[in-house]
């Protein structure tokens, strides 16, 4: 099922150069699917961690990664399950880069102010894959630039870019950026969907960080019991969002929600610099939407008001605080 239907055309998307064949070996570390071990047999929690390399021609595209298992059912060898989504929204926003020179909410100028190249993504997802036995591992990571404004995943000519690759036992997915597109898995799930949106002039405003937090990653992480079956890592100002989540939620079970303003660019939540927030969410039977704002809601069941379930650390200073590297 595609992980995002809404249209991107209020966004001008610029493709920076078209895709081209790509070698490398990601700073020395062996991208080699044949030295992905893979043995299935991993009983605990973990976190994955993502590298693709070369990834300029999709700086400034959306990148949307699906975590698929296979049956725990014998007889069932070929099914293919959901088992997790994680949404990068622009690409960039998964390298130590921000753009630092943009107004609040202007995607426009977002899509001309792409990082310089070679563009690395490289980021984590904390506690992303679950125990392999119960869940059909070992896992692979299917996953797609959109490269166009159209709605869902386009394949074929003029279609988003698709891969697939294998999840290590160590949790680490490797990738150079090639044109050996691959077939979407068609991964099952009974889950519901979950929607995300952001009233960014009033949270930024209510957290202390005026436009400046709007320009760095806003991470929100949803997990159920030990594992994190969505993540959105966005930059406000080049996609406002509303960021869409197909089939990961379990209708009627409580679901964690965090999320924090990654102010350093370091990829992880620094308690003394990162606004955050906390709470829980349960999921409906139909979907779920959640409504960050501050501080008048927006009428629903699920608002989340930043002035209550939010923290700006003491003496927070945004630009004491990061980003570290901003645009040139």
């Amino acid at each position: 099922m595609p992980l995002h239907e809404r249209s991107l055309g209020a966004l001008l998307l610029l493709t920076l150069g078209g895709c081209s064949a790509v070698v490398g070996d990601l700073g020395g570390v062996r991208s080699d699917p044949q030295a992905c071990l893979q043995g299935g047999d991993t009983e605990i929690t973990r976190d994955a961690r993502f590298v693709f390399a070369e990834m300029q021609a999709h700086s400034t595209h959306p990148t949307f990664l699906a975590l698929i298992g296979g049956s725990t059912n014998p007889a069932e060898p070929d099914r293919q399950i959901l088992r997790g989504r994680a949404l990068i929204t622009p690409s960039f926003a998964a390298s130590q880069y921000a753009p630092m020179d943009l107004l609040s909410s202007d995607p426009a100028r977002c899509a001309m102010a792409a990082p310089p190249a070679p563009l690395t993504m490289d980021f984590t997802v904390p506690s992303f894959l679950p125990a392999d036995t119960s869940n059909g591992g070992p896992f692979d990571i299917d996953f797609w630039c959109e490269t166009n404004d159209m709605p869902g995943r386009q394949t074929g000519m003029g279609g988003d870019h698709t891969w697939v690759r294998p999840v290590c036992d160590d949790g680490n997915v490797f990738f150079v950026h090639n044109t050996g597109f691959d077939q979407p898995v068609m991964a099952e799930t009974n889950g519901t969907d979950l929607t995300i949106t952001v009233d960014s002039a009033r949270v930024v405003a209510a957290l202390r960080g005026a436009e400046a937090l709007g320009r760095v990653p806003f991470v929100v992480q949803i997990t159920r019991q030990d594992q994190t079956v969505g993540y959105i890592r966005a930059i406000l100002v080049c996609d406002p969002g509303p960021y869409v989540l197909r089939g990961i939620l379990d209708a009627g079970t409580d679901h964690g929600l965090e999320a924090y303003f990654d102010v350093g660019l370091n990829g992880v939540y620094d308690p003394e610099c990162d606004p955050h927030c906390t709470g829980m969410r349960t999921a409906g039977g139909s979907g779920t939407t959640v409504n960050f704002t501050a501080p008048v809601g927006m009428g629903g069941d699920n608002d989340f008001d930043v002035t209550r379930f939010c923290q700006v650390p003491a003496g927070f200073d945004s630009a004491a605080c990061g980003p570290h590297a901003t645009a040139p």
